[in-house]
């Protein structure tokens, strides 16, 4: 059994490929385990009377199930170097192929007294702020010139309340006209897909049934990034297409981020190849 890769999948999460998902995992010879929170305890409490100990797993959950697993003796649970995940240590290496290459990063608490120059100096009357952190405690969004003060004070007592000394991410608004994911397997990016385009973007319904072949232009552009930065053994990169061409717009975490519409076959079997890898290496 320790030669089989364990899968423990968030029932709800990622509903809308989890049972493609599960057919991926048995297909490949691989066990999965589906976490209910309304049927469970805990996800303490369902990763021990699973008996997901000494045996190599590979989460594909949410960020709170992620830290809880990288507590305990799993291994390797999670591909999940939160601080590789920081814009402030990935922007560098990426540099001008990153859609917001021209950046001001700051804490919040003095957003207010520079706001006006910042504007200024992007040209723009709208600027894109997203917080640097690798848990992304909030999503990216945009905020008009006008009427800056009273967003941004609505902004920062969205989410439970917002942490004014966070280093945030401020960049002058482009257009997207489509976005797309790839993951990315040592070091190889191994399937992704269109997940937003103008449309989808109107009605915030991302895309789940359009897969990118290896000679799509954003898949070209894609492994051409793979070389600059490795935040993990495996993770995701978005990539945008603007008027002027491909860029990156951000990378995350595999085990918590959408697959949208990937090839889910590709990914079992390259993430159960890494994961055997990396157990085999501690073990």
């Amino acid at each position: 059994m320790k030669n089989i890769v364990h899968w423990i999948l968030d029932k709800d999460l990622f509903s809308e490929y989890t049972d493609k998902l599960v057919e991926s995992i048995n297909k490949n010879g691989s066990a999965v385990h589906i976490f209910d929170e309304i049927k469970e305890n805990s996800f303490n409490s369902f990763l021990y009377y699973n008996k997901l100990k000494n045996v190599p797993i590979i989460l594909h959950g949410s960020l709170q199930q992620a830290d809880i697993i990288n507590k305990f003796d799993h291994y390797p649970g999670v591909y999940l170097e939160l601080d590789n995940y920081e814009c402030s240590k990935y922007y560098g290496y990426y540099g001008n192929k990153l859609l917001n290459s021209n950046y001001v990063m700051m804490g919040m608490n003095d957003i207010i007294r520079n706001y006006r120059s910042i504007f200024k100096s992007f040209d723009s009357d709208k600027i894109f702020i997203r917080p640097s952190n690798g848990y992304k405690s909030f999503p990216g969004q945009l905020l008009p010139l006008d009427n800056f003060e009273f967003e941004f004070n609505v902004l920062k007592q969205s989410y439970g309340g917002l942490n004014m000394d966070d280093l945030v991410v401020l960049a002058p608004y482009k257009e997207i006209i489509n976005e797309y994911r790839f993951i990315v397997v040592d070091n190889e990016v191994v399937t992704g897909s269109l997940y937003m385009n103008k449309e989808s973007r109107k009605s915030n319904n991302p895309i789940f049934d359009q897969p990118c072949d290896a000679l799509h232009p954003a898949t070209l552009y894609a492994n051409s990034l793979v070389n600059l930065y490795t935040p993990d053994n495996a993770y995701t990169l978005d990539v945008c297409e603007t008027a002027l061409g491909f860029h990156l717009l951000e990378i995350n975490s595999f085990c918590c981020a959408n697959m949208y519409g990937a090839n889910l076959d590709n990914v079992v079997k390259a993430i159960n190849k890494i994961v055997i890898k990396d157990y085999n290496d501690i073990n």
